[in-house]
């Protein structure tokens, strides 16, 4: 729970973010579409609110606005969201997941 809290994970997840958009552009991947990084988080103390706090906490570190520039000629990061499974499952139903250990077969 610490480390869900702490700035670590933050800056963790926002190098992630930065990392996906420096492969995509160095594998010369179209960049002209919308990027929506969603990221599944599931823990017990990760209720909602934790979340929202983390999810805003991420977005201090990469450039969430970059693509508004003149400059800038491809499509940034759009929108950033943290989920947890229970949310995952309502927002995206065509692709459910679960936990291994609570899959019955």
């Amino acid at each position: 729970m610490e480390r869900m809290k702490s700035s670590d994970l933050a800056r963790d997840l926002g190098q992630k973010v930065k990392d996906t958009l420096l492969f995509e552009w160095a594998c010369n991947r179209s960049l002209d579409k919308p990027i929506h990084y969603i990221v599944l988080i599931e823990a017990s103390f990760a209720d909602s609110a934790v979340l929202l706090a983390l999810s805003d906490k991420t977005k201090g570190h990469f450039p969430m606005k970059l693509s508004r520039l003149p400059e800038v000629k491809r499509r940034g990061i759009e929108a950033f969201t943290l989920v947890s499974l229970a949310q995952w499952n309502k927002l995206f139903t065509l692709f459910p997941v679960w936990r291994i250990s609570e899959r019955s077969e």
